[in-house]
């Protein structure tokens, strides 16, 4: 992340009453949190959106046109101490995963990229 970009977040994206923020280390359950979290929200997600566009990436966002405008959901991978808060009433979940499962997730991630030629 850019120092920019982190700025810019509260600015572009305000958390507001109702907002959920997941925020998880890299390759720890993110995209299934994202579902699990939009499911109860909302149902299921409409056809002509993506995962990306109904929990968008905090701190990676310009302004968003948000597809609720009530219960909207995050995504961050912010450390703790980092997540943005707020004194709005905004839940939070942070998801914890055994460091050695990141470690064979990101392996397996990592392949699919020529950069890292494995």
């Amino acid at each position: 992340f850019t120092q920019e970009l982190y700025d810019n977040a509260q600015q572009n994206n305000p958390l507001q009453d109702g907002d959920v923020v997941i925020s998880t280390y890299p390759k720890s359950g993110t995209t299934l949190t994202q579902n699990l979290v939009f499911n109860m929200l909302h149902g299921k997600i409409p056809d002509n959106y993506t995962l990306t566009t109904v929990v968008p990436w905090h701190e990676c966002s310009s302004k968003i046109n948000h597809f609720s405008s009530e219960n909207r959901g995050w995504k961050s991978h912010l450390c703790w101490e980092d997540t943005f808060k707020t004194n709005k009433k905004v839940k939070y979940i942070y998801v914890a995963r055994n460091g050695k499962d990141v470690a064979v997730s990101l392996l397996h991630h990592a392949r699919g990229f020529k950069l890292f030629d494995y």
